[in-house]
């Protein structure tokens, strides 16, 4: 992380929250199956009522 957010090591693109779409400058959660990720809050909100990665890749991510 630098002061404008998240860099992905593998696409050197900025992080972006899958729920928000915007860059995450926070904490950072990720699937270690599909690697689909954002905002913690926003991801913790999203696997309270749904059980597959709000991207829609069909990926069944466990959130604990």
């Amino acid at each position: 992380m630098n002061s404008v957010g998240w860099f992905c090591d593998n696409c050197r693109q900025m992080c972006v929250c899958s729920i928000c779409h915007q860059i995450v400058r926070g904490v950072f959660v990720w699937c270690q199956g599909c690697a689909h990720g954002g905002h913690l809050l926003h991801l913790q909100e999203w696997f309270k009522k749904n059980r597959q990665c709000p991207v829609g890749c069909g990926h069944l991510c466990e959130y604990r």
